[in-house]
């Protein structure tokens, strides 16, 4: 699907958000000093690989998230898809990379499910998407088939770990 068919599928079910330009940016430390939005309000969107299936890993933009830990968890062999290939693979620019408009299989951070306002892509590296993480986190499981985990604790290496998995 094209961003503008997402966007109005949005609006249609009645999901508040807004479009924000600004400069090309490719991290998300980019988008904050661009924007003045601090790590924690910002959603990325890593391409994971495993076997020949990619996978999307949506998270806090402060999250480091321990791929080996993960894949215990999840039981999946995962690793970080090469950059080389992520725009053949999502059809969309690093630095833009939003979970709207992938089309694999999803692994949702739970802390994302808050009605806080974040930050994510929207396939283009010089716009944004404003959005309640909840109306974003409902959005996604009922588009696509993900695995909702809470990313916090030993996920990023900042101490226990929720342990929680389920699968929509």
């Amino acid at each position: 699907m094209r961003l503008e068919e997402v966007l109005q599928e949005m609006r249609e079910s009645g999901i508040n958000f807004e479009i924000i330009e600004h400069k090309s940016v490719l991290r998300c430390t980019d988008v904050t000093r661009e924007l003045g939005v601090p790590l924690e309000r910002i959603i990325k969107t890593l391409i994971l690989k495993s076997g020949d299936r990619f996978i999307g890993l949506v998270t806090l933009g402060s999250s480091r998230v321990d791929l080996e830990l993960l894949s215990k968890f999840t039981g999946m062999r995962l690793s970080l898809c090469p950059k080389e290939l992520v725009e053949n693979v999502t059809g969309l620019e690093l630095g833009g990379i939003t979970p709207i408009l992938l089309e694999m299989d999803l692994i949702l951070d739970e802390r994302i499910a808050s009605n806080e306002v974040f930050l994510c892509g929207t396939g283009k590296k010089t716009s944004s998407m404003a959005i309640s993480g909840r109306d974003l986190f409902n959005f996604l499981v009922k588009k696509r088939r993900c695995i909702t985990v809470n990313l916090g604790g030993d996920f990023c290496g900042c101490g226990e770990q929720d342990g929680t998995r389920k699968e929509s």
